[in-house]
């Protein structure tokens, strides 16, 4: 059986483990292109941004969760929108709008901490094929009593 790892090949047969001259050349010269490599980008650093939060009233591991999540997102400028699943979004007047109706994107920018505030708010408020979060979280209870 014939095994490749990464920069060289290993041949493995009956407790035998054999690397040709060939092959440990093949890896020296990958192993001296990838420290070039490394070399040409050496000062640079990966950044991590975060671009989406969820909030749910439900916990993590609920699985009714996904219909009860928000999300709350950024946009232009450092600013977050607080949107459903179905591209409704928050307007600073608590009212819900989709992404065709509002021609004025400025009413649902918010500061980062105020998104995820009315995030946590409105959680708490959503009602999804009549079954509130307090429906929900009493199934969760009966579930769990059960197991």
């Amino acid at each position: 059986m014939r095994l490749f790892f990464g920069l060289a090949g290993v041949v493995m047969g009956a407790g035998l483990l054999a690397l040709t001259v060939a092959q440990a050349r093949r890896g020296l010269r990958q192993l001296r292109e990838l420290h070039h490599l490394v070399s040409l980008v050496q000062g640079t650093h990966p950044t991590t941004t975060v671009q989406r939060f969820t909030v749910s009233a439900l916990p993590a591991d609920d699985l009714n969760r996904r219909h009860f999540e928000l999300y709350v997102e950024r946009r232009d400028r450092g600013r977050w929108v607080v949107r459903d699943g179905w591209e409704n979004f928050l307007t600073k007047d608590g009212e819900w709008v989709t992404k065709w109706d509002n021609p004025d994107w400025e009413d649902t920018r918010f500061e980062l901490g105020v998104a995820l505030a009315l995030a946590g708010l409105h959680a708490q408020l959503i009602v999804v094929h009549g079954m509130t979060v307090e429906d929900a979280l009493a199934r969760r209870a009966v579930r769990m009593a059960k197991d």
